[in-house]
């Protein structure tokens, strides 16, 4: 399915966020390895490329956010959202372990966190200067480079399908 939000409109909620969390699946095989080869890059490049510890500084508490951010998702937003989308849920907000004000809450924050990850990836690109490799490039800064990359369109799409797709059916389901 194309991440077209007008596509995703007519796709059930549990089935999004089927697809939400496949991102997250990628995120925690991923980001382990790129933030080992962003160390391997900055130990052997790091002298003749000093912006490889500006970019650690932005990923290292950016994959540490989006860990925090995965686990609410999957643990609070995610639950909460399935159940509201049950066809025997009762319209308790409560019952879907929500809280007053519904799910208004969770996904407001999430919203918010997924700000936090566009611009620290939009600051990752700035450093890395859109992610062009240099002539000494070696196979770890390559695959860094691609992995940050493949990272940025990820979360866009994640952001731009739950924020889109998800987000205001729900607010709309939670208001009847």
């Amino acid at each position: 399915m194309s991440n077209n939000s007008n596509d995703w409109m007519a796709t059930p909620i549990p089935e999004i966020l089927d697809r939400l969390a496949s991102d997250h699946e990628w995120m925690r095989e991923n980001l382990p390895q790129l933030w080992h080869f962003m160390e391997k890059v900055q130990e052997v490049h790091g002298e003749h490329h000093p912006e490889f510890f500006k970019l650690a500084e932005v990923v290292g508490p950016m994959f540490q956010d989006l860990e925090s951010h995965m686990h609410k998702e999957e643990n609070i937003l995610f639950p909460m959202l399935r159940k509201m989308t049950d066809p025997n849920w009762d319209g308790d907000v409560a019952s879907c372990g929500g809280c007053a004000p519904g799910p208004a809450g969770p996904m407001a924050r999430m919203q918010i966190e997924h700000g936090m990850a566009n611009d620290a990836l939009a600051k990752c690109r700035t450093i890395a200067m859109d992610y062009n490799l240099p002539s000494d490039a070696c196979k770890a800064y390559t695959t860094l480079y691609q992995g940050l990359a493949k990272l940025e369109t990820l979360i866009s799409e994640h952001t731009q399908i739950q924020e889109q797709a998800v987000h205001p059916r729900i607010t709309e389901l939670a208001a009847q």
